[in-house]
């Protein structure tokens, strides 16, 4: 499994690349978490563990960043 972090407007977000069993490919998935800087008690605004429905990439970079985009979206979605 490879990982990647990413701070993006006040929230951390997690990526990771996971191995297929069997397969030379990847799967992507995504934690984002607000209220990581300060005080504020760490709260899960969105997750997917499979993006894209099980997309496979053939290579954990592009999954990574594929994973981050797709966090980083995910909160200017979520701003009012």
């Amino acid at each position: 499994m490879n990982l990647a972090e990413r701070t993006f407007d006040g929230c951390r977000i997690y990526a990771a690349a996971r191995d297929i069993p069997g397969s030379s490919g990847f799967h992507g998935a995504v934690v984002v978490m607000a209220g990581w800087s300060g005080a504020r008690a760490r709260t899960e605004v969105f997750r997917d563990e499979c993006l894209e429905d099980g997309r496979v990439w053939l290579d954990a970079q592009g999954a990574l960043a594929f994973a981050l985009e797709v966090g980083q979206a995910a909160i200017l979605a979520q701003r009012i």
